[in-house]
This record gives structure tokens, C-alpha cells and sequence, in this order.
């Protein structure tokens, strides 16, 4: 006989890529809100994984973990799902430095949170264009399933030290931490 899976859950995998092109559409109206038209440039690398940002200012964002509720009957209920979305930015002083980092993380939180509150069917869209690179050219947000998100939430942030480096000056990255209560069938 052969082998045919019980669920279609697709665990955090959607949601990632729907958080990327979210962010990459209302990334330079967030700026303009925090910090004034075009003071701040738009992140001008996009990461799925976590690995380094070496373009500045950039932003990955990546499933952390991953617990599943015992209870839940008949579907794969992740209670909660947690991502890590973090923005890095390089400048020479580490004070100028420090508010920059602040701005942009910011900027996604309110991207984020207003994207929850104020228009949720953006995640459920498939034609919001995906950041390239780390996306093919052209490809759109595959959107999360129809009710399987319940709950989007930040429950905080933070923010690294200033790092030296021989080549960039300073770096410095702040991490989101997001909480997303997906429920999959």
C-alpha cells in the first residue's frame, strides 16, 4: 500500500514567504512614517534563512520553532508558531547607529501589526510579488490558507550590541520576535 500523509500542514513555510512580501510592499511607507520621506533607504537584501546579512540594511525572515498542541483532534494545531525577523544596518557611529536599527525595527513592527489589525486578507493574498533575490523574479506570495492563521502577535524586541568590523564600520541587528497561532488540517 503506499503511503498517503494524514495532514497538509505546511508549517510555518507560507507564512514566511507571505511576511516577506508584506514587508517588501509597506517597507517604504513604514520608513516614511517613522523617520520622514526617504530619510531611511528600503532594505536592500531580503534573507529566508538565518544566516548573515551582508547588505545593508537588510532583513531575514525564518521559522524559530515549532511546538504542536497534543489536544487538538483532526488537525495539526501549532500553538504557537514563532518566527525571528531580523533587521541589521551598518553606519560609522555606533549612537547614530544604535536609533537606526531602532527606526527599522519600528518600521516592520508596524508593518506587522497593522497588516494583522487593520488588513489580515493580506495574508490570505497570492499576488503580492516576493523579494528577488531570495525569490525567482517575478514570483508572488502563495498565502496562507483561508482560517488556518487565528492570531499574529509581537511580544517583543531585541536589539544586539554595536559589532566593529575591518570592512563595514559598524553593524548592528534587531530581532522581532513574531507569534503566530497557526491552525493546518
Amino acid at each position: 500500500m503506499p503511503w498517503t500523509s494524514k495532514y497538509a500542514a505546511k508549517f510555518t513555510k507560507p507564512l514566511v514567504r507571505q511576511l516577506l512580501a508584506i514587508i517588501k510592499r509597506d517597507i517604504r511607507a513604514a520608513l516614511d512614517y517613522v523617520a520622514g520621506p526617504n530619510v531611511l533607504p528600503v532594505f536592500v537584501s531580503y534573507h529566508r534563512s538565518k544566516s548573515a546579512i551582508v547588505q545593508f540594511p537588510g532583513i531575514l525572515v525564518a521559522g524559530h520553532d515549532v511546538a504542536f498542541d497534543e489536544e487538538a483532534v483532526g488537525t495539526e494545531h501549532m500553538n504557537p508558531a514563532r518566527l525571528a525577523v531580523v533587521v541589521a544596518a551598518a553606519h560609522q557611529s555606533p549612537d547614530i547607529l544604535s536609533e537606526l536599527v531602532e527606526d527599522y525595527v519600528r518600521a516592520v513592527h508596524a508593518i506587522l501589526v497593522s497588516a494583522w489589525e487593520l488588513t489580515p486578507q493580506d495574508f490570505q493574498a497570492t499576488n503580492i510579488p516576493l523579494p528577488s533575490p531570495p525569490f525567482a523574479s517575478g514570483e508572488k506570495s502563495p498565502g496562507v490558507a483561508a482560517g488556518a492563521l487565528k492570531k499574529l502577535w509581537i511580544p517583543g524586541h531585541i536589539l544586539s550590541e554595536v559589532l566593529q568590523t575591518p570592512d563595514r564600520g559598524m553593524i548592528m541587528s534587531g530581532t522581532i520576535t513574531v507569534v503566530a497561532e497557526v491552525e493546518e488540517g
